[in-house]
């Protein structure tokens, strides 16, 4: 139980060691993407993703507007819009970070293409969402808050380290349901042994009363002789 927990908090460390860098490439980039117009942003985007050495880049305002999308994957024509649980998170904590399952990605894709659905092999993601804080000075001199830009950064966790966590988490849940089996299999045993017991007792003491007959038969039959001869 020790050795895989510590398993799994050495796969936990190794995955937040990534994510917080993934986060500060993402601060960064959201830094430089601050007064650049949704025009010019497709090509900033594309820029900035090749230089910080990025999988996916996306902007998308607060309404779910799409501004710019670049990926390094020539064959993603559609974009990894944030689920609803990431937006709902947003709008109470204005960032996202978390280490996220490609089976999830690849199901939701399919849903939207219609495309029968492609398994993952286990593998893991990152995904960053940061706000991109824009200076709008014509919308703030008319009093008007600007909408809220944001940018999401995804980026695939190698496949070596997905593997090994994958498989350290499947062996920790495998070893729970060992463990909870072996609480029922001992309950089991401490009630047939009980029954057992009881058994044993029951049969003891009818064969105690059997051969006590047997034994106590010949000194009724010799007593009962003494009293006919007395």
């Amino acid at each position: 139980d020790t050795a895989l927990e510590a398993g799994l908090n050495l796969g936990r460390a190794a995955l937040d060691n990534q994510l917080n860098d993934l986060n500060g490439r993402a601060r960064d980039i959201a830094t430089k993407l601050a007064n650049i117009s949704d025009a010019d942003m497709a090509s900033a985007i594309t820029r900035l993703r090749e230089s910080s050495g990025v999988a996916e880049t996306l902007v998308f305002t607060g309404t779910g507007r799409l501004v710019a999308f670049s990926t390094a994957s020539y064959s993603q024509w559609i974009p990894d819009v944030p689920p609803p649980h990431v937006l709902n998170q947003l709008r109470v904590s204005r960032n996202y970070s978390a280490a996220e399952a490609d089976d999830a990605v690849a199901r939701s894709t399919d849903k939207e293409t219609g495309a029968e659905p492609q398994s993952a092999a286990g593998g893991l993601h990152l995904r960053v969402v940061v706000p991109i804080s824009m200076i709008d000075r014509a919308s703030s001199a008319l009093g008007v808050s600007p909408d809220t830009r944001w940018l999401q950064v995804i980026q695939p966790v190698p496949e070596q380290i997905a593997r090994n966590a994958n498989q350290v988490q499947q062996g920790f849940g495998d070893y729970q349901e060992l463990a909870l089996s072996r609480q029922g299999l001992r309950k089991l045993y401490s009630i047939t042994l009980t029954l057992a017991l009881v058994l044993a007792v029951f049969a003891s003491i009818v064969a105690a009363l059997a051969l006590s007959r047997r034994l106590v038969r010949p000194l009724l039959t010799l007593a009962a002789g003494t009293q006919a001869v007395g």
